[in-house]
């Protein structure tokens, strides 16, 4: 590599070095104090998993379709893995494939009304596994 295709390269590297410190910096002292004054758990409870066959990227669109027909605070992404959040009030719901392979329904709150109410929204369309308990979402 040529010294200044090197140099190019040690600078890029070290602006997202910062970049990412810097994010991480403002960010997580935010969502710690959020979820102090809230009482929410850093960890999600899984409410309801899909159990369909369909690939996760190609069913994500449609999925988030759906939700937006009935939810005003949506957000969503496609990135590496399927995600999508509805929100209301202090209410939190999360639908992603941050750990599986189908989509499963989250929420950061353990007593979620808004999760049982899009679970019965999703369920009108789609085939889930409701659990009975909700179960904590594992971590690596």
């Amino acid at each position: 590599m040529k010294a200044s295709n090197k140099a190019n390269h040690n600078l890029a590297m070290q602006k997202a070095h910062y970049t990412g410190q810097a994010y991480a910096a403002l960010w997580l002292p935010v969502l710690a104090a959020l979820c102090e004054k809230r009482k929410i758990p850093v960890d999600d409870m899984i409410y309801a998993r899909f159990t369909h066959n369909a690939n996760y990227e190609e069913f994500h669109s449609e999925l988030d379709q759906y939700i937006r027909l009935k939810y005003k605070n949506v957000q969503s992404g496609l990135q590496c893995d399927s995600w999508i959040w509805v929100t209301e009030d202090d209410d939190k719901v999360e639908i992603d494939t941050f750990y599986s392979h189908k989509h499963e329904v989250k929420s950061p709150n353990k007593n979620s009304i808004l999760a049982k109410r899009v679970i019965e929204y999703i369920h009108k369309k789609y085939e889930l596994d409701i659990l009975q308990t909700p179960e904590y979402e594992p971590h690596e």
